[in-house]
Order: structure tokens, then sequence, then C-alpha cells
């Protein structure tokens, strides 16, 4: 490591008295530590140039300041004249002699607070299972599809809500009421955001029958190429499937709130700023009576 200062170039600098040969000392051991701790926290690390000026400025202030002043540490000696107020110190661990204030770092280009960061992992998918009850892993998830070769596509959550694609299909077969019996297919899809919408919500109609209904939205995520990725009843990544055929399952943890909810239509594909697909909208009722 080069020194932004070398010791004949500050005493060319300084303005003070004469330094002591212990001082200088003092001061060579601490011009090392202020360019080593520019080198360790500035945006360009030891790319920096030994002879970038504002370095050389930073490096002159804060340990003229610490030689001058001495009052960032713990004193080894002191002495005082009484006529006149003379007050003097010096410290022994350069290490807590040094002060960077915000000044030095906006001049050094150093961020005065922590920026924010997210990282994303390849296949950070984690499938909920009937035997883990596993969640995604952050924001993102990745997914892959035969059909696309094996590559990897990252989509984002619109939310915290799980839902249940429901596909409901006959077996030919009648119960007692002479209601068809059919057997479901479901294909659960993490990340989404149920809502029921507020002003048609709970609807209920008395004539010779009593008829109730509640309409609601439910938004999914969406991958590009793949569609709307979801995990089986098996633990497998899938695409989930969405027509007017299907049913819409909140997964909640109380039997009684536990409703389907018809699809009305066809999913509509929402897209982000840069015109990429982020998300499905689809609308959905769940009616009994």
């Amino acid at each position: 490591m080069i020194p932004f200062l070398n010791l004949q170039e500050f005493l060319a600098l300084w303005d003070g008295p004469p330094l002591t040969a212990q001082q200088q000392a003092i001061v060579h051991l601490l011009l090392q530590v202020a360019s080593q701790w520019i080198y360790a926290n500035g945006p360009q690390g030891a790319g920096l140039p030994s002879t970038d000026p504002t370095a050389q400025f930073v490096v002159w202030d804060v340990v003229s300041s610490a030689v001058r002043y001495q009052r960032y540490s713990k004193l080894s000696q002191f002495s005082r004249t009484v006529g006149h107020r003379i007050e003097g110190g010096s410290f022994t661990d350069p290490m807590k002699a040094l002060q960077f204030t915000d000044n030095h770092k906006m001049l050094l280009g150093i961020p005065l607070e922590a920026l924010p960061m997210s990282s994303c992992r390849p296949n950070d998918f984690t499938p909920r299972t009937k035997s883990k009850g596993g969640r995604p892993n952050g924001r993102t998830s990745s997914v892959t599809s035969a059909g696309t070769g094996g590559n990897t596509t990252m989509t984002s959550y619109p939310g915290a809500d799980t839902l249940g694609v429901v596909t409901k299909a006959p077996t030919g077969r009648v119960d007692a009421m002479n209601q068809p019996i059919t057997t479901e297919s479901v294909v659960w899809v993490y990340g989404c955001v149920f809502e029921p919408v507020t002003h048609i919500s709970a609807i209920e109609k008395q004539t010779d029958t009593i008829t109730s209904a509640e309409q609601a939205w439910a938004f999914l995520p969406y991958v590009a190429g793949v569609g709307v990725p979801g995990v089986d009843d098996n633990g497998d990544q899938v695409a989930a499937t969405i027509t007017n055929s299907c049913w819409i399952r909140p997964r909640r943890a109380d039997p009684q709130a536990q409703r389907d909810y018809k699809v009305l239509g066809l999913p509509q594909i929402h897209y982000d700023i840069d015109g990429l697909p982020d998300h499905v909208l689809v609308n959905c009722e769940w009616r009994a009576g």
C-alpha cells in the first residue's frame, strides 16, 4: 500500500510548531493508517491512485487535526501551564486518533448511510408440499420448464397469499342429490394477492331461495414463456393453466373460511414499467344458495 502522503510531504504542509522525532514517527504511522482506511472504505478501493488530490487532502486534514489537537484518544502524557493556561497532551494509540467526518466521507464518495441491497439466487423457489410446508425464499422465483429448454426465468411475487387453481373433472356419476361427482386437481401458487372486492363484497338475495355471492380479485405471479408458476399436490413444479372452467381456492387455516371462487372470464396479463409481463389478474366469484 502506498500512502497518499509521506512524511516529507506532510511536513511541507504543516503550519504548526516543529515536531519532535517521536511526533514525526507517530505522524508517519498516522499517514499509513489514514491511507489504509480510505483504501478499505472508498468506492474505488485499492484502485484509487496514490496521487488522488482529494484523498491527499483528506489524509492531510485528518492527520493534521489529530496531531494539532490530540483529543481523539486517551492521553498518555499531559502538561499544563498556569500562566496564560496552556494545555497539551500526547496519544499512544494512533488508530483512535483519527476522525473521518461526514464531510471527509462525502469528498471521498463514501455513502453516509447504508445502501439498499438484494440478492437473488437461481432456483430459490421452494415448493410447499404436504410434508414440508415450504414457502418461497424472498420475493423472486425461478421456474424451469421443459418447454423452454431447461432455461431459468425469474419473476416477482405480488404478495404473500397462497392460492390453489382447482380443476374439477366429471366422473360420470351423480350423488344422492343427483349432482355430478367430480375429481379435483389442484396447483398451488405462492406469493399471490387475494382481495375481495369491497364495494361488491358479500351479496345475499332472498326469494324462494337464499343466494349468497362474493366477488374477488386474484393477482398471481407470471413468467413469460412459462405461465403461472405453481406446485401440484405431489410437490412437482408445474405451470398452472387458468381458464373460466377453473376455481380459485385461497388457502385458509380455518375450514369455515375455505371457499372456491369460480373464475370469471380469462386471466389478464399485467405488465411492469419496462413493458415486461409481471403478473396476471383473475376475476372470480363465490356463490352459494
